[in-house]
């Protein structure tokens, strides 16, 4: 049948197709007119243009259709970086239904890279260095995937040392320097200068396998392929985190690094820190990213083998990579992102925590007016999966290493943005109340004041399962009793690796057996976890203080046992409790 009058008239009817008896086309378009999207749909990059410009192509020419075709690809900034594994899902280009679609689709996970102008001349390595290109390390792509990364580890503290031996027990060659002499040496020794659980066998077995060695020349980081930053980023008396230690290394690493190396920074630093390092030594070839830690005192080689996830901050694609691959773990969760995000999740978590356990201090206290139980309180609200278990515990307060000075940076980050953090503000003031309730709880159970009272505390240490004194509420609790008078008397398991300095500052006398410390005690105050507490023969300490009050400030004993022999039993946030 032939075909019909063209209906309209213009140029547009001049380009009607025929139609076959079927209503089919007869005569397609071109396929080079659609042979792939109007714009790359690999991941977007900085600095990588796309091929073609959108709409028309590069003669400006219209698509058959008579209007210029516009692909809506979404602003690169914005898509989803949290990856499993380091996968990266592009945008697709809106062309649904088209060829151009399933060009897309396909694309999907292939490298696109710029064509080559055909009159362009091989780069040579001066017009690299020119443009800042930085060399291909082992373990980056390419042949060097053969070869693992070599790892250096800057501080051996809490985290540095605990990054050193799990790294090394990855089976990464790693070298780790600080810059105390009588640290280093103890290390090549095989003791370990910090007490955590099952750090003292990969320690050895990482030396005996020479996969691990300490060191206090930072030459010795000359060849390495990535740094883990460990340092320390103490409060400032204004509550900002003091950079120096941090600036200090970055400083005396752009003088040893080769080009190419990557200094990864798990030092907890504010936003903004690691692209102000990343500047500092870019001329140099080297990059920098942030890879925060999320370890817990006396669970720390569990926490960095066993990750609830891994946070990578960074720009640059291959040194988040190379970050990943020196990490030895496999089958994790990896969180990939900006590293001003990073830097911020890291004080957001700490903050968090800190805030869960004020609420949980201030629920206890209120507990203790009404009659309620705080133990039965909080295991309703963990049976509830959005707010969980954990940080549910009453106690003498928050310390450590970490959230005090977290809390205190995070508040200082606000203030300098003009942000209001109230939460934050009362979690830190609900925690310094916790001694002086301490302190009123005993003189109103006393029913005098503390004036001449000998005072027993048992746990010195922030929390059980570690020697770190740092900021812990035991301390301060001690001190808030001295402040009233009292005699205090203390002891704790980790007695022998605590300085006795500290314990003079906090005026707290020294005593290594807990009957001992208290024989003749008005009270005994349970500040700190410990399971040997538990276990203690409660009437072996009736018979030196009979007339003693037993303060539980974490709820840790059996309230029966101590009732049973003789003693009164103060729980916290308990009926008849405090």
């Amino acid at each position: 049948m032939a075909a019909g009058p063209v209906r309209g008239g213009g140029r547009g009817a001049a380009r009607r197709r025929p139609r076959d008896p079927d209503h089919r086309i007869t005569e397609r378009i071109p396929p080079r007119a659609h042979r792939r999207p109007r714009r790359p749909v690999a991941a977007h990059r900085r600095g990588v243009r796309s091929p073609r410009p959108a709409g028309a192509d590069r003669a400006g020419r219209r698509q058959p259709d008579g209007d210029l075709r516009r692909h809506r690809c979404g602003a690169p900034g914005r898509r989803d970086r949290h990856r499993l594994g380091g996968a990266v899902r592009p945008h697709l280009p809106a062309a649904v239904g088209t060829a151009r679609a399933g060009a897309a689709r396909r694309a999907v996970g292939r490298p696109q890279r710029r064509p080559a102008r055909r009159d362009a001349a091989p780069r040579t390595a001066r017009a690299d260095r020119r443009a800042g290109a930085v060399g291909l390390p082992r373990g980056a792509g390419g042949d060097g995937m053969s070869t693992e990364p070599l790892v250096g580890v800057v501080g051996v503290g809490y985290v540095g040392l605990t990054t050193a031996v799990c790294v090394a027990a990855a089976g990464r060659k790693t070298v780790a320097v600080d810059i105390n002499p009588d640290r280093v040496g103890r290390l090549r020794a095989g003791v370990a200068v910090i007490d955590e659980p099952g750090l003292s066998e990969l320690l050895g077995d990482g030396l005996a396998g020479g996969v691990l060695r300490f060191s206090a020349d930072f030459a010795e980081l000359a060849d390495r392929d990535v740094v883990f930053v460990c340092v320390p980023t103490p409060s400032a008396p204004d509550g900002h985190a003091d950079l120096a230690a941090v600036e200090s290394v970055i400083d005396r690493l752009g003088r040893v690094l080769r080009r190419g190396a990557v200094v990864a920074l798990k030092s907890t630093v504010p936003v903004g820190t690691t692209s102000t390092m990343a500047q500092r030594l870019c001329h140099k070839g080297i990059r920098v990213v942030s890879t925060p830690e999320f370890l817990r005192e006396g669970r720390a080689v569990d926490d960095f083998r066993n990750p609830d996830r891994l946070v990578i901050g960074s720009h640059d694609e291959l040194a988040a990579q190379l970050v990943h691959q020196a990490y030895g773990l496999a089958g994790h969760r990896v969180l990939r992102m900006s590293p001003e995000s990073a830097e911020l999740a890291k004080y957001a978590s700490n903050a968090f925590l800190a805030v869960k356990l004020s609420y949980t201090n201030s629920l206890a206290a209120l507990c203790a007016r009404v009659g309620a139980d705080i133990d039965d309180v909080t295991c309703c609200m963990g049976a509830d999966r959005r707010i969980g278990a954990e940080f549910l515990r009453p106690g003498p307060g928050w310390g450590g290493s970490c959230l005090p000075k977290d809390t205190a940076a995070l508040l200082d980050i606000a203030h300098r943005h003009r942000v209001s953090f109230a939460e934050v503000e009362a979690a830190r003031q609900t925690n310094t109340a916790q001694a002086r309730r301490i302190v009123t709880a005993l003189r109103h159970t006393l029913g005098r004041p503390l004036s001449g009272c000998r005072i027993t505390a048992l746990g010195l240490t922030f929390k059980a399962a570690t020697s770190d004194t740092r900021e812990s509420p035991a301390l301060a609790a001690c001190r808030e009793l001295a402040a009233a008078g009292a005699q205090v008397a203390g002891h704790d398991p980790q007695l022998p690796n605590i300085d006795p300095a500290v314990l003079q500052q906090n005026r707290v006398t020294a005593v290594d057996d807990p009957y001992r410390a208290a024989k003749a005690a008005d009270a005994v105050v349970v500040l700190t976890e410990w399971p040997q507490f538990r276990s203690l023969d409660w009437r072996a300490v009736a018979q030196d203080a009979p007339l003693a009050v037993v303060l539980d400030a974490r709820n840790s004993l059996d309230p029966a046992t101590v009732r049973e022999a003789g003693l009164r039993y103060l729980g916290n946030g308990v009926p008849q409790g405090f």
